[in-house]
């Protein structure tokens, strides 16, 4: 794969239809009931704390907002910087908004986010070729992405109410 193709597949993802819409046969409709998401160290019961739910969202948009200053930092240019900050500012939003909602920063499902960040972010930061940084970031974007979407129809959609749900959904 190269770095625009895998761009190119990125992208399209945003163009999916809203899981559990006719046209999406992808995407499952979000859980009726909160269930643990199927997401590699995930564990215990789901919360159904509305701050903890914030929380978790806050914690994985600071991940996406962290790995992309890794790419911009590089001085990576072309249209995998564009995405960098394009997807950061996408997820300041996102977090301003948790934020907005009492997002916490305590509590397990919040620990076991920032936990696969710092991570993920020194991994990303190790990574001495160019090439290979862009190819490993296109992967984590690609990944975290996947399992918040996991995370959101299995967990925190379902424990939402109001509000709250209103912005997950």
């Amino acid at each position: 794969f190269s770095t625009l193709t895998s761009l190119a597949l990125l992208l399209s993802l945003g163009a999916c239809s809203k899981p559990g819409d006719e046209a999406s046969r992808t995407a499952p409709a979000p859980s009726p009931e909160p269930t643990t998401a199927s997401i590699p160290g995930q564990t215990g019961e789901p919360t159904r704390d509305p701050a903890q739910i914030a929380g978790v969202v806050a914690a994985f948009a600071e991940t996406e907002i962290a790995i992309s200053q890794i790419i911009i930092d590089r001085n990576i240019e072309g249209p995998l910087r564009d995405f960098a900050v394009q997807l950061q500012q996408a997820h300041r939003q996102i977090e301003e908004r948790a934020k907005a909602l009492n997002a916490s920063k305590d509590g397990q499902r919040v620990a076991l986010q920032q936990a696969k960040a710092k991570t993920e972010v020194e991994s990303l930061r190790e990574e001495q070729d160019d090439q290979a940084l862009m190819n490993a970031y296109i992967a984590a974007v690609v990944r975290d992405h996947g399992d918040a979407l996991k995370q959101l129809d299995a967990e925190l959609i379902p424990a939402a109410d109001g509000e709250l749900k209103a912005f997950l959904e």
